[in-house]
């Protein structure tokens, strides 16, 4: 892992669940009468990576301001503190919001969990663990103080624009490379770092959505404009599409754009139910007035043509984030 990512991470503990605290997670409501089978599934298969489990060592100001994690769920701020070294580590707690009962979520946590775990890439976000509160648990990661990306993109010149694109395709790349899909890619998604390089974050955030299927459509509408035409059912009687890394691909190019226009996709449709018929009707985002300095020109001719390659309607015919990160890489190199 690079040294700008490991520099004060914890050290994970495997000490006794019998020998924590409470942790100080914002109180959920109450689990129905019929919920402890799939509770204890839950806590029997997470219990197969003990080195993982952080409850009792997490703490959460319920009172905090809080952040939304693409209309999924809650991202509060807390610290963790190893119970070894007594240091404190400022986290990210994502807890989602969780409607309905869904059979399948225990397996699936605990595998998101394991994958999330063993990735090991500077700009991929490591996950330190998870915090057991109630009938679900928690992502816990490192904080980020220097914030996300979209607050970053007005002030970045073209040469750091091509910077951050490739940290993102890197990070993506290796993902991939491991059959890892992160299914959320965008701006808000990829956190910076003290020495300004791009991490990806947000990896559990599939199943985050599928925790929370109940949300409205204002609750679910901050993800819509960068997911793929594929994942929108034909109906309502069909089931959600399962995300791909070809569905990453449409959304890293939906991300190129926020930081070529510096604004959203279709930042013109205001609501999802607009968003998904412009989406499926085949309408891509308009290619942005570009500047005069020819240096800058030539960088977003290239930006806009990898816009263009992630947006094929067909899956199939997307490239691969290795070949992307390969012509990025290439590209660089001609521009510095």
């Amino acid at each position: 892992m690079a040294d700008h990512l490991n520099t004060g991470l914890p050290e994970l503990c495997n000490s006794p669940s019998a020998d924590r605290v409470p942790t100080a997670l914002p109180a959920e409501s109450p689990c129905p009468p019929d919920s402890s089978t799939e509770s204890d599934i839950l806590r029997r298969v997470l219990g197969r990576n003990p080195h993982l489990n952080l409850t009792g060592f997490v703490e959460v100001n319920p009172l905090t301001p809080k952040s939304d994690c693409g209309g999924f769920g809650d991202v509060f701020k807390g610290v963790y503190t190893d119970p070894r070294s007594g240091a404190v580590i400022p986290v990210a707690v994502k807890r989602s919001r969780v409607n309905g009962d869904l059979a399948k979520v225990p397996k699936r946590f605990a595998r998101e969990v394991k994958i999330w775990s063993e990735l090991d890439h500077p700009n991929v976000m490591p996950l330190l663990g998870y915090a057991m509160e109630g009938r679900y648990p928690s992502f816990v990661s490192r904080w980020m103080e220097g914030g996300s990306l979209h607050m970053c993109v007005p002030n970045l010149n073209r040469i750091e624009a091509i910077l951050m694109i490739l940290d993102i395709a890197s990070g993506l790349a290796y993902m991939h490379e491991r059959k890892a899909v992160h299914s959320d890619v965008k701006s808000d998604n990829v956190l910076i770092t003290t020495d300004k390089r791009a991490v990806l974050t947000d990896f559990g955030a599939s199943l985050m959505s599928d925790l929370s299927r109940g949300c409205s459509s204002n609750s679910c509408m901050g993800t819509t404009r960068w997911i793929a035409p594929e994942l929108f059912p034909k109906n309502y009687f069909e089931p959600l599409p399962k995300h791909t890394i070809q569905a990453d691909v449409w959304a890293f190019g939906m991300t190129v754009y926020e930081l070529l226009s510096r604004e959203r996709p279709y930042t013109h449709v205001q609501h999802d139910w607009g968003l998904m018929n412009c989406i499926t009707a085949g309408h891509l985002p308009e290619k942005p007035k570009f500047s005069e300095n020819p240096i800058d020109t030539c960088i977003e001719e290239f930006m806009w043509s990898l816009c263009q390659l992630c947006w094929k309607f067909d899956p199939k015919e997307r490239p691969t984030m290795h070949k992307l990160k390969d012509s990025i890489s290439e590209f660089k190199k001609n521009v510095q």
